[in-house]
């Protein structure tokens, strides 16, 4: 499961270089034009360990993922309108589910994110441009009301709640703005890069955003930095993928067509490690990187993921970052027994004891449960 993230940018525009190389700011430049062919890379040279979290199945069985969040031994699993919520043994503790138009519910809510420490969900709410906080009995007991044209909401430290604007426009004064639960502006980041559409085109999710420690990082649709908001709320240049010639420029959005894909790499998701970038971008199809931050090596994964070779389990591609020390994939339960007749796992031999345990859960799993989180421990 993998979410096309895309922005309307909002920061500087830094000189790009190799990837060996710095730019006149200091920041580390890793390369996504000068790629070699796909290579397989098994998992054990990122992780040395691997687990199974079956999710308790309920009365609905989740389906369709698009969002996955976790906080505070709690994860956050967004299914269509609704989320469900599992501890980290796996077991469901509730279901929020209000999508409608009373008072207490929402019209649209297909933005959201989670506090696990006080079992609360927040929702945007784009059909009455408010951000509704639930608890986990599913009343409202936080609303923000007149938040217009917001692609993703990010909840950080103290409460604060980092949003990033959702302009196909191309005229939005702000890209960025962070703000308290009372809805006060905190920090605003302006929007370097307007433009005057020929038609729109609407980019959904247009912010790749991460959390590493207690930091908030986020990359936009036409920029090539990373950006790090600190706890104190200061955004500063992180890191930069060079796309080169292949950046999704204000002119390449300006001169934007319904019938041909502009000329230009966008980066879709980023997950980063203490040792690595996992980044997937789209130019002519789908790729999948993983980058060593001491080399500034980039490797694009043959078939988009990493060969386990810990326990012959399926290829693991991950979604979330967990207490930076996991990397955690959501898998459907239906494809394990599958997995049983492929070839890689009749013919692995490396760790027998650890593919039996793989076995016996694939014998038990079936179509009809709840998704299974694969967590691999990173080195």
């Amino acid at each position: 499961m993998k979410l096309l993230h895309f922005i309307l940018a909002t920061t500087l525009i830094l000189l790009l270089v190799s990837c060996t190389d710095k730019n006149e700011s200091g920041l580390p430049v890793y390369d996504l034009v000068e790629l070699s062919d796909p290579e397989a890379v098994l998992l054990s040279s990122v992780c040395d360990d691997i687990e199974y979290i079956p999710l308790e199945t309920g009365d609905e069985i989740i389906g369709n993922i698009s969002g996955i969040r976790f906080s505070t031994g709690r994860y956050a699993i967004q299914s269509g309108s609704s989320v469900s919520v599992f501890d980290n043994e796996g077991r469901k503790k509730y279901v929020l589910d209000k999508q409608g138009k009373g008072p207490e519910e929402y019209l649209r809510g297909n933005v959201f994110d989670f506090n696990g420490g006080k079992d609360e969900i927040l929702v945007y709410d784009s059909g009455h441009k408010r951000i509704l906080t639930y608890n986990e009995e599913g009343a409202i007991v936080n609303e923000i009301k007149n938040i217009s044209s917001v692609s993703a909401i990010n909840l950080m430290h103290d409460g604060k709640i980092f949003i990033t604007a959702l302009s196909h426009g191309g005229d939005n004064k702000f890209g960025h703005v962070i703000i308290n639960t009372d809805g006060d502006t905190l920090v605003t980041v302006e929007n370097k890069f307007k433009f005057k559409p020929t038609v729109i085109m609407v980019f959904i999710n247009e912010c790749a955003t991460y959390s590493k420690g207690e930091r908030l990082f986020y990359h936009d649709l036409m920029d090539d930095t990373i950006f790090c908001v600190d706890k104190q709320f200061e955004i500063s240049p992180h890191a930069v993928l060079n796309t080169g010639d292949l950046r999704f420029t204000v002119e390449k959005r300006t001169n934007a067509s319904m019938t041909s894909r502009p000329d230009a790499i966008f980066v879709s998701d980023i997950i980063e490690t203490d040792k690595h970038f996992f980044v997937v971008y789209g130019y002519n199809g789908a790729k999948h990187c993983l980058i060593n931050k001491n080399t500034t090596e980039n490797i694009v994964l043959k078939d988009e993921v990493l060969h386990n070779d810990l326990d012959g389990g399926m290829p693991f591609s991950p979604d979330l970052l967990v207490e930076d020390k996991y990397l955690v994939q959501v898998v459907d339960a239906f494809e394990f027994n599958l997995w049983l007749e492929s070839e890689h796992f009749k013919n692995f031999i490396d760790s027998p004891d650890k593919k039996d345990e793989f076995r016996e859960l694939a014998e038990r799993l079936t179509e009809n449960d709840n998704p299974v989180l694969v967590m691999c421990r990173i080195r």
